[in-house]
């Protein structure tokens, strides 16, 4: 395997995956409620989940590099050059490009427009779903380099609204020990 595959799998994906991880660590988390008050710290890390799940779906989307050069594939891993079986929908892809990524004289303002925890909720399940794919599909150069992964799950539980209450939500998570 070539030294830029290498570090790819050694250094890089993990930096991607920690970075996804930790915002949302810090976006759900009751310990970093004080500091979420902060609109610098909290878009921050809003941004941070975003680019790197943009990063991340990008190479679990990408067809396999024929060598270690420009950007990284998840099939340049595996054992074949199928499709990972998920991938950003467009719409949300549109969202994050269009409010994280580039700025756009159309760029959301309201709520209802704008990404929200449970787009990222989402997503996050979705991208260690793939990121368990990925590994169950390690060709055995590879599985020798990579470090199987164990991500904080969370479990969040909306109170539906009635009438005569407001909606409300908590996100609770445990950290897998292995």
């Amino acid at each position: 395997m070539e030294p830029a595959a290498k570090r790819l799998l050694i250094e890089h994906l993990p930096y991607e995956l920690n970075m996804l991880e930790s915002a949302m660590v810090f976006l759900t988390s009751a310990t970093f409620s004080e500091y979420r008050k902060q609109p610098f710290l909290r878009n921050c890390a809003i941004e941070a989940f975003w680019t790197h799940a943009r990063n991340l779906n990008e190479f679990m989307a990408k067809a396999r590099n024929p060598n270690a050069s420009g950007v990284a594939a998840a099939r340049d891993f595996t054992v074949t050059e199928d499709r990972m079986k998920y991938e950003l929908d467009e719409e949300l892809r549109n969202k994050i490009n269009s409010q994280i990524s580039h700025l756009r004289y159309e760029r959301a303002t309201t709520n209802d427009e704008k990404l929200v925890t449970t787009d990222m909720l989402r997503v996050y399940a979705a991208i260690n779903s793939v990121m368990k794919e990925f590994e169950d599909r390690l060709a055995q150069e590879a599985k020798e380099i990579w470090k199987p992964r164990h991500p904080t799950e969370f479990i969040t539980a909306v109170d539906f609204p009635q009438s005569t209450n407001a909606t409300t939500s908590e996100t609770l998570f445990v950290r897998q020990v292995i």
